[in-house]
């Protein structure tokens, strides 16, 4: 019988990497944003986009940060939806830990990088996305 791997399971980052991948694949969904390959493609993996899960989480964060409060009511905090009780545990836990490193402080820069991020993002169609995205 051949040697195989399947019985290896993701690691934590690998898992964390892999959960941030589908929550930014729905999210813009439901913000009608176009989805970056790289991004699909991690989600449909079993083990991510770790050596982006930084980046990943910081583009989670911005575009959540940046979301009217309408938004994040009807999409994060939908009960009725698996995905977004899901999204929004993350959320709630991202936000305690962001405060505790920055002691609840948000620089000027970081709020105005994330603010022409959504609306760059919200502009684009899903080939200019990804003609955008294909560069690192």
């Amino acid at each position: 019988m051949p040697c195989d791997g399947s019985y290896m399971n993701p690691s934590q980052r690998e898992t964390d990497s892999l959960f941030i991948c589908k929550r930014i694949v729905f999210l813009f969904k439901k913000l009608n944003f176009p989805i970056p390959k790289r991004i699909v493609e991690a989600a449909d993996s079993l083990y991510g986009d770790v050596e982006n899960l930084d980046e990943n989480v910081a583009i989670l964060c911005g575009v959540i940060r940046q979301m009217k409060k309408e938004q994040v009511d009807s999409i994060i905090y939908n009960a009725r939806s698996k995905e977004s009780r899901d999204l929004a545990n993350w959320w709630e836990e991202h936000q305690e830990a962001d405060s505790k490193r920055k002691n609840g402080k948000q620089t000027v820069e970081e709020k105005e990088t994330f603010s022409k991020l959504f609306s760059i993002l919200s502009k684009l169609s899903q080939e200019e996305f990804d003609i955008l995205s294909s560069f690192k």
